[in-house]
């Protein structure tokens, strides 16, 4: 899809989410009320699944930037995963909200049975479980990595949240009857999915880091002290370029991981392994390098705004929860670490970061 396209779906994702994603919203998400209305705007504009002739991967990749922006409370990130993962294992998608377990806790295994083929296993961290009407499953046939839908009916939910209070669900299946089975298409791998899923918290940071920052340049443009706005002084100017510094980091990695997905999608079959490692890395390296601005960014934007940036009812108290959460989820920056180390041990930094 070209540029221009890619653009108008972000410019009508920024007017969707401040329409129907206010922080009373956000609020209401973080008590446990279901923002139904939203879901059904995102769902009634073709965001919330990939579609042959809408919303392609790398299209809803910026859109999640969007979404981080805005703090939304509802599986964004993972139906568009999830939809992902059918698509990519040539089953249907099903209608209804959609989510994801791609964290199992053993090696969840589908059986071949005269019933019908069936799924045994357990998933942590499974986003909105309760909430969904069907999850879509990483699990095992033998040593083959394959991909299979479950009715919220078949399976047992034990409710938990994330550090923002997202819904991160405990799901268990005992021999639940499940649907078609698809395997993983050549040359994606279980580690494969793990960085799709890692790619999602890139995108989703990055829409949230820009929002802190604009938020404490406007505070430090109308907050007075002694004055004049507390912007003009030196020292606030320093950790708001320093902010900046670390925003834009992160912005231009995940345009890198963004660029290089596509370019795994677009490659020629002889290299698509090539490509897509390619991809894999620079979501690796996006993951690490997100730590430290979230750390910088979200530390800088709190001594900004003093005890007010805490306050439950100001959108940087989400904005700030989330991204401590989405940090540490589908692996920190200490997991991430040593597939960046060892491809800057073997090519150096200037091949390792420009590909070339």
């Amino acid at each position: 899809m070209s540029t221009t396209v890619r653009q108008m779906i972000v410019e009508t994702a920024h007017r969707v989410f401040r329409d129907a994603c206010d922080m009373e919203t956000v609020a209401q998400a973080a008590k446990g009320t279901w923002p139904k209305t939203l879901w059904q705007a995102l769902a009634g504009n073709g965001f919330t699944t990939l579609d042959d002739d809408g919303l392609t991967w790398e299209d809803a990749l910026a859109l999640l930037q969007v979404a981080g922006y805005y703090a939304v409370p509802v599986p964004l990130a993972e139906s568009i995963l999830a939809s992902r993962l059918l698509t990519a294992a040539g089953l249907s998608i099903p209608e209804g909200v959609l989510t994801v377990g791609v964290t199992p806790a053993s090696k969840p295994q589908v059986e071949h049975t005269a019933s019908g083929t069936r799924l045994s296993g357990r998933w942590t961290q499974v986003a909105w479980a309760r909430q969904a009407d069907h999850v879509v499953f990483l699990a095992f046939d033998g040593d083959q990595p394959v991909i299979t839908c479950v009715d919220q009916s078949s399976i047992q939910v034990t409710s938990g949240t994330n550090l923002a209070g997202e819904p991160r669900d405990t799901v268990v299946l005992e021999g639940a009857l499940t649907g078609d089975v698809g395997g993983l298409p050549s040359p994606w791998s279980q580690d494969s999915v793990r960085s799709f899923a890692a790619l999602t918290r890139v995108m989703l940071s990055a829409g949230a880091l820009e929002r802190i920052l604009d938020m404490t340049l406007q505070y430090a443009g109308e907050r007075k002290q002694f004055g004049r706005p507390i912007g003009k002084f030196q020292a606030v100017q320093a950790q708001i370029a320093e902010m900046a510094i670390e925003v834009a980091a992160v912005r231009a990695i995940a345009n890198l991981a963004l660029a290089a997905t596509e370019a795994s999608n677009d490659t020629a079959s002889s290299t698509e392994g090539a490509a897509l490692g390619r991809a894999e890395w620079t979501i690796a390296l996006g993951k690490v390098r997100l730590a430290q601005a979230i750390h910088v960014s979200t530390t800088h934007a709190h001594q900004v705004h003093g005890a007010m940036g805490f306050t439950e009812e100001y959108p940087m108290h989400h904005l700030t929860r989330r991204l401590w959460a989405w940090r540490q989820e589908f692996g920190n920056d200490t997991a991430w670490a040593p597939s960046v180390v060892t491809e800057l041990r073997e090519h150096g930094v200037w091949r390792a970061v420009t590909g070339v």
